[in-house]
């Protein structure tokens, strides 16, 4: 786990240092044409890495981890490659030189890649599926740089954007600064000079089939082989491990496969305690709990907007703040988390809104010739999501809000797999930059299980069933975590009467400041503190 910055065409220092998001070691190098500078976690490997990393052909600048480096390490060895060292990085390269963009098929893991070629300055830029490490770039007339945070760019310009004015996010190869793109998730660019020649997809949802043969009990099975094979890769680590356990059903099921050393909460009024405590003193486990004050939160805001970047309207930014700081002061480098089942598994309340609703009025309409009066009073659906998902309350951005949701819409798929492929290529993205920012800040890794490449794809593969029964999503989830608690003994309707009461991540508007008091004076006070302090 890393940062970067590098610049292809000129001899040019990065604005501000990466230092935060690798501690462990700093490389660089540096001709008339070629700035490149890496700063290293230490997660895999702890020797010393020439860095940044390179062979005989390219240089290659990486943030990530391809949790499946030691079969594809495996695999090259047979094909006549040596390794000097057990390091990721150096799989990456020999499998871009055996494979070349195929190899971004072949990986596991979250990666923001950037490789140079030696000789051509032809330069390849590639992202992981979901989407969970950043990687910026922005074009000049005669050269080219790459960073893994926007705040390595010097001369930056605040540009307001329609996502940011309406959905309160960046997503997509969208910033909020002039000139300055990101790779999209998923993606890989081709870039000659300082001009971008073409941009690729390696993985489309769209590709999935729904496998409509597949029964409940198979997939919960199918579910439970795939988790664990996720855990196991991402168990792969030089350096102590933890979780973040929020005492719901996601963060729990990993529990049950992880059983961390080390655990961090969020509780602002003990909603969480007792699930966390009852989960986790029968196994004496360290415990990190991470409460704040008031004054606290106050007193992080400025840290905390320079390291976020861009605007996002959650209320959830300082508990990662905080939660990471806990896992720096135990000195646990990785994390577990739980983010992704959500978007994969129809987890959210406003999808169980929008399933039940359809299935009232369409399953089960019961007023035969009254269809068309249906139609007029409840509208299409991309209307009634547009109204749904609108953060403003005059709904002047309803038709703006249209034409984002039908840009991701597959009118070939039903509302239950649209529902998701909207949450996984719109709503997790500021997730994962609040994630990754917060984290990297303390020099933390975090690792998702749930959005393991096989899991994406068997959870937009899942017939309807498997994740909605008629009144909530996370159907199969739901099931795997009963099935497994049932196993191990743990006391199911003692966690059921807990997560009835708990809360989640959100701070009250008042403890920001006394002028917030809803979601866009919240991001309004984020965009002025980020033009402040990058601008």
């Amino acid at each position: 786990m890393c940062g970067f910055y590098g610049c292809i065409g000129k001899n040019k220092k990065p604005a501000h240092s990466l230092e935060h998001r690798g501690p462990n070691q700093y490389g660089n190098h540096v001709d008339e044409k070629l700035s490149l500078h890496q700063w290293r976690l230490s997660i895999l490997d702890l020797h010393r890495q020439e860095l940044p990393w390179n062979d005989e052909a390219y240089w290659l600048l990486y943030n990530g981890e391809i949790y499946n480096y030691v079969e594809l390490k495996e695999e090259l060895i047979k094909l006549g490659h040596n390794f000097k060292t057990t390091c990721d990085a150096e799989v990456v390269l020999k499998a871009f030189k055996q494979w070349y963009t195929e190899c971004f098929n072949k990986f596991i893991g979250m990666w923001a890649i950037v490789l140079i070629n030696k000789f051509t300055g032809e330069v390849i830029a590639s992202r992981d599926i979901a989407g969970k490490k950043p990687l910026f770039y922005r074009e000049h007339k005669d050269y080219l740089e790459f960073a893994s945070e926007i705040k390595a760019f010097d001369n930056l310009e605040y540009e307001e954007t329609d996502f940011v004015k309406y959905w309160e996010f960046c997503v997509n190869d969208e910033t909020c600064f002039k000139n300055v793109k990101q790779v999209e998730p998923a993606t890989y660019m081709y870039f000659v000079y300082s001009n971008v020649i073409q941009s690729f997809k390696y993985f489309d949802i769209d590709d999935i089939n729904i496998n409509d043969k597949i029964t409940f009990n198979e997939a919960v099975e199918q579910l439970d082989y795939l988790l664990c094979d996720s855990i196991k890769l991402r168990l792969r680590s030089d350096v102590p491990t933890g979780q973040f356990l929020s005492g719901g059903w996601d963060s729990s099921l990993l529990y049950f496969y992880l059983k961390p050393n080390d655990v961090a909460y969020y509780d602002l009024d003990d909603s969480s305690y007792e699930i966390v405590k009852d989960m986790t003193d029968k196994k004496s486990l360290l415990m990190s709990t991470r409460y704040f004050t008031k004054q606290e939160l106050q007193d992080d805001l400025a840290k905390i907007c320079y390291h976020l970047e861009m605007p996002v309207g959650h209320l959830s930014v300082p508990v990662w703040w905080k939660l990471a700081n806990a896992m720096k002061i135990h000195k646990t480098p990785v994390v577990y988390s739980g983010e992704g089942a959500d978007e994969l598994f129809n987890g959210y309340t406003r999808n169980e809104i929008v399933l039940f609703e359809n299935d009232m009025w369409y399953k089960d309409f019961k007023f035969k010739g009254y269809e068309p009066v249906r139609d007029k009073y409840l509208g299409h659906i991309i209307e009634r999501l547009a109204r749904l998902y609108t953060r403003h309350s005059n709904y002047d951005d309803l038709d703006w809000m249209k034409s984002a949701i039908n840009d991701v819409w597959n009118y070939d798929r039903p509302l239950y797999w649209n529902l998701k492929k909207l949450e996984f290529s719109i709503g997790l993205q500021p997730l994962l930059q609040i994630s990754d920012r917060m984290t990297m800040a303390h020099s933390i890794e975090l690792r998702c299980p749930y959005l393991d490449k096989n899991i994406i794809k068997f959870a937009f593969s899942l017939p309807s069933e498997c994740t909605w029964d008629g009144k909530k999503g996370k159907t199969i989830l739901k099931q795997l975590f009963t099935n497994t608690a049932n196993r191990i003994k743990f006391n199911m309707e003692q966690f059921l009467e807990y997560n009835k009461k708990k809360t989640g991540m959100a701070i009250p508007y008042e403890w920001y400041s006394k002028n917030i008091v809803d979601r866009q004076n919240w991001n309004n006070f984020l965009i002025q503190n980020i033009k402040e302090q990058l601008t």
